[in-house]
């Protein structure tokens, strides 16, 4: 599992390029546009928080 720096391990690592390689390339594109969702989910949860912080 990813540490507090966020890194992932070597075996994950490995583990991620095994699975990669067996996906098509229609798979990967899914794989990118729910983690691109994930990524700008968190940052606009990240924005609201810091804009009520401001506002109070």
């Amino acid at each position: 599992m990813t540490g507090l720096d966020n890194s992932i391990t070597k075996n994950e690592y490995e583990e991620f390029m095994f699975l990669e390689r067996k996906l098509s390339k229609e798979q990967k594109q899914a794989v990118l546009n729910i983690m691109t969702g994930i990524i700008l989910g968190e940052l606009a949860r990240e924005g609201t928080e810091r804009n009520e912080t401001r506002t109070t």
